[in-house]
């Protein structure tokens, strides 16, 4: 049997759609001209980060930064090689070639031209830094730090510049959030992680609430989408058109980027979730050796989140957590920058099986704190 040419391989890539392959294994939700979901390629919890394009035939993660077209998708997400990928595209547009020999070699696929950054104004970060009725904040005022301890959490939340809001939905009780801005070290503000926490300090789950998660920009884009007018927002978001998603993209950076230019020498200790960065400059503020940033999760440790970090020579110290330790040393080694160290002393000096599996430097921080107070 012959086999198949290019012209009918790159038939099959052009029919593709990328909201139909997607589509057919992740739920997906219209937002204007583009497609939201729960990111495939790490444990996304909430609609806004993975975002499929139907205008340039891809799809990006921006949490995560996994990206590409149908191709990679099925490749990634299915784990098949490209003929593999290509014979299931050809079936489920009718164009089987299961028993067709194939040899085709793709060639390069053009990059679509980036689209400007977002960048949002200053006032939306300032109107929000009453804490007075923060979850978080409330509980991290009620552990049993010590005196200097104490005296260093209104600073700790006022330099890394965490916000609160209530935000209504139609149909449900006001809902209050925690915000973690990501400003960059040129005072960038690229976009804010919004967090609902319990009493306890543990960040609310999928089912606690109707509504647990989201970003500051995905709630912006809502209100670009006109189809979402049942929606109402209280301020800070009197800026209805300040992000349109198809002229704008989203990038995120380290919370807590924003510290970087003030102490020059510091190492940069990088943990996973902001509330740990919070807790250990609480815990061991001194700023002048050692700042905490934030990278917002397991998998988003990149390069292009630590180049501006690399690019000016810092030391970088990465704190993974306990369940995160093989996946951020292989990061680590992958990287092949020659200040990046690898910190797990503490969760192997100190770490207790009641602190669970996936515990960080900041579960065992508070264990001793209240055993120290016991």
């Amino acid at each position: 049997m012959s086999k198949i040419d290019d012209l009918a391989i790159r038939r099959i890539i052009e029919t593709a759609n990328i909201v139909d392959v997607v589509g057919s294994f992740i739920p997906l939700k219209q937002r204007g001209p583009r497609y939201l979901g729960l990111c495939p390629f790490h444990e996304d919890q909430h609609i806004g980060s993975f975002i499929v394009f139907p205008r340039d035939n891809c799809y990006k993660c921006f949490s995560c930064e996994a990206k590409g077209d149908s191709i990679k998708f099925l490749q990634e997400h299915c784990k098949m090689d490209f003929i593999g990928a290509i014979r299931w595209l050809g079936k489920h547009y009718g164009m089987p070639l299961d028993n067709v020999p194939v040899d085709y070699t793709p060639p390069p696929r053009k990059e679509p031209e980036p689209l400007p950054m977002l960048i949002l104004p200053i006032d939306i970060v300032m109107k929000r830094r009453n804490l007075d009725h923060d979850t978080f904040a409330l509980w991290l005022y009620s552990l049993p730090w010590n005196g200097v301890q104490r005296d260093r959490i209104k600073q700790t939340l006022d330099d890394y510049l965490v916000g609160h809001t209530t935000i209504k939905r139609a149909g449900q009780p006001p809902h209050d959030f925690t915000i973690f801005w990501q400003i960059d070290d040129r005072q960038r503000v690229r976009t804010g992680k919004m967090m609902k926490y319990r009493c306890d300090g543990h960040r609310m789950k999928k089912g606690e609430a109707p509504w647990t998660q989201d970003w500051i920009h995905a709630i912006l884009a809502r209100h670009w989408d006109e189809k979402k007018k049942e929606m109402t927002y209280e301020p800070p978001y009197p800026f209805p058109n300040i992000y349109n998603p198809d002229k704008q993209d989203v990038c995120q950076c380290l919370f807590g980027q924003h510290l970087l230019n003030e102490w020059q020498n510091a190492t940069i200790n990088i943990v996973e979730s902001e509330k740990t960065a919070l807790i250990m400059d609480i815990a061991y503020g001194n700023r002048y050796e050692n700042i905490w940033m934030a990278c917002g999760g397991l998998s988003n440790i990149s390069r292009e989140k630590l180049k501006p970090l690399m690019d000016l020579g810092r030391r970088i110290q990465l704190f993974p957590d306990k369940d995160g330790i093989k996946a951020w040393r292989e990061k680590a080694t992958e990287l092949k920058y020659d200040k990046l160290g690898f910190n797990t002393e503490f969760i192997d000096t100190y770490w207790k099986p009641e602190d669970g599996p996936k515990a960080d430097v900041a579960d065992i921080v508070i264990r001793m704190l209240k055993e120290t107070t016991n």
